[in-house]
């Protein structure tokens, strides 16, 4: 067994599985030439290339039998990814592990011997693989080959994971690129207008438009600062997000055009949303995912544009979904690239008729998040007259998008006034703080330095209806403050604030968490939530 084998969880096993593209994909010709290549050293009627998923076993490719899924829990190569090594069954019927399967008892599976596919050390996504109905014993030769063949296979899928990666990486690079302009855009008016503020002469009576575009700047940097923080490139899985994380399909779209508006000025293309009914509809997919579907079905677009022309981003409803549609004006798809534009490693840059895709990994990326999230994806297209990608999500629950609509433009002042600890040792993020309170109609009462706050609750704790509290203080953290302020009243309400994600926090009960830079809806919706736990 691999010595690396103990330190991958299956779920870290199964989004590098997820990361190969490999999952329901047509049959490729190299995989079944090593399979069939396989059979003949062995001498055996069947072998396969297995992909083992959570519950089931995916047989990419397979020589001798006509089979593509069976289930995993009693299976061979099940048993070879959760041992990490070569498997070698001489007589199944006489093995208890696997004599009561269907391969044994229906098929009549005697022999077995498989051997990992790792995409790398450790991380073992299935099995190279021959079976055969009479018993056996493989020679050194066999298993020397049959291992040799699973490394170089291996090889093979590791670097076609690299290769969707790093397509991956290159969308993201993009956007940041684009972001990073909009940062320097944004924070020019703003620095010019808090000095002209400052100088009460030159701020006359035009203070108001000033202040406005002083809001409108941060809240840019706010976008573009999420934008940056959520660059991943890994998959760890897809849970479905929080409601309160989940975003609108229009603010994503809304993002990405912005952030690509320099490369397609440069093009001559210029964007249009002839629909957007969609754009207020929440689905099951975070932010992240969205973005990559959508920003590489429009940079596949902006790259088929040559020419210029119009590049149509557009939102709909249908029963239980929300549709998105990519249309351009680019030079088209023949048939035969319309029938492989999803295929790994699919390059449509190949001459200058058809340019839709790059390395030929974007738009396998954006089927498999689409798969994922239990959506479909299909294109429309012919050549020379543009291309239309339909992507299908499942949204939300309407009460559930009711619901999560109203929390976040609730206008309301929130609940009773209360008493609020607030503790933050910078300076002008706790008076800022506090001056937001006090226009909710709250009372707070601020300290810079932790201690001195636990001091003062240690004296009159009933003074304080619940506290506000920043994660990233000295030499007392939020949480290590939050746990001494409970520790003199149990459950005491309190509210953490970050900026940096709070995910991996352990956080006990009656504890309501909000990311820093917050808006006026946020710390009232946080407040809210106290009061209706109180």
């Amino acid at each position: 067994m691999s010595k690396l084998s103990t330190h991958f969880s299956e779920d870290s096993r199964l989004a590098a599985l997820r990361q190969t593209g490999l999952l329901d994909t047509s049959d490729e010709p190299l995989f079944d030439e090593q399979v069939r290549l396989l059979a003949a050293v062995f001498q055996r009627p069947i072998a396969a290339l297995s992909l083992v998923d959570r519950d089931h076993v995916y047989l990419k490719s397979v020589s001798g039998v006509d089979l593509r899924e069976i289930e995993r829990a009693g299976s061979f190569c099940g048993a070879v990814v959760d041992g990490g090594e070569t498997l070698v069954v001489s007589d199944a019927s006489r093995d208890s592990r696997f004599n009561d399967t269907d391969l044994v008892r229906n098929a009549g599976i005697r022999f077995y011997v498989g051997t990992p596919i790792e995409v790398f050390p450790g991380c073992c996504i299935g099995a190279l693989c021959v079976l055969g109905s009479e018993p056996g014993e493989p020679t050194p030769l066999m298993l020397d080959t049959l291992r040799a063949m699973s490394t170089q296979l291996g090889h093979l899928v590791a670097l076609r994971r690299e290769l969707m990666l790093k397509d991956r990486i290159q969308t993201e690079t993009l956007l940041a690129v684009g972001t990073l302009h909009e940062i320097k855009n944004s924070l020019t008016p703003a620095i010019n207008y808090l000095e002209l503020l400052l100088d009460q002469e030159a701020a006359g009576g035009s203070m108001r438009g000033r202040e406005e575009w002083i809001r409108r700047a941060s809240l840019t940097l706010n976008e573009a600062v999420d934008l940056l923080r959520s660059v991943r490139f890994d998959r760890p899985g897809f849970e479905p997000p929080e409601a309160e994380d989940a975003p609108h399909l229009g603010e994503v779209i809304a993002n990405i055009l912005r952030q690509v508006a320099p490369a397609a000025v440069e093009a001559g293309v210029t964007f249009r949303r002839t629909n957007r009914s969609g754009d207020g509809v929440r689905t099951n997919a975070a932010c992240r995912d969205l973005r990559q579907i959508i920003s590489n079905l429009v940079l596949n677009s902006l790259d088929a544009m040559t020419r210029g022309g119009l590049l149509d981003v557009s939102t709909s409803l249908e029963e239980g979904t929300v549709v998105l549609e990519v249309s351009d004006e680019g030079a088209g798809m023949s048939e035969e690239t319309l029938s492989r534009c999803f295929e790994p490693l699919f390059s449509t840059k190949r001459d200058g008729t058809e340019v839709h895709g790059g390395c030929g990994i974007g738009l396998t990326v954006v089927r498999q998040i689409v798969r994922d999230l239990g959506g479909s994806i299909v294109v429309d297209s012919e050549v020379g007259c543009g291309a239309t990608f339909r992507v299908e999500l499942p949204r939300r629950g309407r009460e559930e998008v009711a619901a999560v609509a109203a929390n976040g433009l609730t206008e309301s002042r929130g609940a009773d006034p209360k008493r609020v600890l607030v503790v933050d040792d910078e300076p002008m993020v706790l008076r800022s703080a506090c001056e937001v309170l006090e226009s909710l109609g709250h009372d707070p009462t601020p300290f810079e330095d932790p201690r001195a706050a636990l001091r003062r609750f240690e004296r009159v704790p009933d003074d304080f209806d619940l506290a506000l509290l920043d994660l990233g203080m000295m030499p007392l953290d939020g949480l290590q403050l939050m746990r001494c302020l409970r520790e003199i009243r149990r459950d005491f309400p309190v509210i953490i604030a970050s900026g940096n994600t709070l995910a991996d926090c352990a956080l006990a009960a009656n504890v309501v968490c909000i990311e820093k830079p917050y808006r006026l809806s946020q710390l009232r919706a946080a407040f809210e939530w106290v009061h209706a736990r109180a």
